[in-house]
């Protein structure tokens, strides 16, 4: 309060020095006495009009002042900023996203789209929120999606770049220790952050809002794989290294809407490079792979070098199992 009674006193002043001033230059330049007494009136209204002004403005300032100390903060649920206020349009006239690493459940890295060749022109760029190592998706809808090392979720509009929302996710601090795929599938985004203490978290989110509707616990992966969650018949699975002695590789599902664990299939697989893991689906059957090369591979009881299997999403049963080829990193 000290500043702006200090404020408004300067504010008085100035008020009462401008018509001292005008009463010196009228008597310099008009020099007949009938004017002295006029002048003498005119300085003195303005001084009591100045003094009670700035009255006024101090009684004002302290009731605001007092107000301000009463004010709670108010959340606005009215806010629609996560709203899309752009429809991106397709330069080829098809439309279609990339919901996952790959583009799409087959991993096939692939668009059927002849029209989408070179010359590419650069629309728009925006900042980025940390490291990455995780590749964006996008959706039909016309969402670009990111995660960071540090666990930044940013939701941006393909047409604009405008960001629509964002979202951290614990734990904090976490930032060389996370890298896997996304998936947006069904209105919502599964956010898998594996860490190397063997305690990571999936996350699913709304794709409107970036609000987190459920979150599991999940093992570890290394840095390096990027392979997202798979989505079947309302099952969403991911592969991970669950902690032991020996560490475990092992698939668990979930419920795709609330997040209850549906079913876990464990491999065959040295735990020693189980976060090796990786994905797809034909809408019928989950296959999944994990494996490490000759050089990266060590002997851990019965465990083998690799291992596919084939799941049913429904129900969690191996139809078949082979170690004779298998993915790896």
């Amino acid at each position: 309060m000290e500043w702006r009674a200090g404020f408004l006193w300067w504010f008085y002043s100035c008020i009462v020095y401008r018509f001292d001033l005008f009463k010196d230059t009228q008597n310099a330049c008009l020099d007949n006495s009938r004017y002295s007494g006029a002048i003498s009136g005119h300085r003195s209204f303005f001084r009591k009009a100045g003094l009670l002004f700035s009255g006024l403005l101090i009684l004002v300032g302290f009731i605001l002042w007092d107000r301000r100390s009463t004010l709670k903060p108010v959340k606005d649920e009215t806010l629609d900023i996560h709203r899309p206020r752009s429809a991106v349009t397709s330069a080829t006239g098809k439309s279609y996203g990339w919901p996952s690493t790959c583009g799409n459940a087959g991993n096939t890295c692939f668009v059927d789209d002849p029209g989408l060749k070179p010359p590419l022109r650069l629309r728009w760029a925006v900042r980025g929120f940390g490291h990455f190592k995780t590749p964006c998706v996008a959706t039909e809808e016309g969402d670009v999606i990111s995660v960071t090392l540090g666990g930044t979720v940013t939701c941006l509009e393909q047409a604009t770049g405008r960001l629509r929302w964002r979202r951290r996710l614990p734990p904090e601090g976490q930032e060389w220790g996370n890298s896997s795929g996304l998936l947006a599938a069904g209105g919502r985004l599964y956010v898998p952050r594996p860490n190397n203490r063997m305690a990571g978290a999936l996350f699913c989110l709304d794709l409107e809002t970036g609000a987190i509707l459920w979150s599991a616990a999940i093992g570890g992966r290394g840095i390096w794989q990027r392979s997202s969650p798979v989505m079947v018949g309302g099952k969403v699975a991911f592969g991970f290294t669950r902690k032991g002695a020996p560490p475990a590789t092992v698939i668990q599902a979930w419920e795709a809407d609330t997040g209850k664990p549906a079913w876990q299939v464990e491999l065959n697989v040295a735990g020693n490079r189980a976060g090796s893991i990786a994905g797809c689906t034909d809408d019928r059957v989950m296959y999944f792979t994990a494996g490490a090369q000759a050089w990266q591979w060590k002997q851990e009881g019965n465990t083998k070098r690799g291992e596919d299997v084939a799941v049913d999403p429904a129900t969690g049963n191996v139809h078949w199992r082979s170690n004779e080829v298998f993915g790896v990193t």
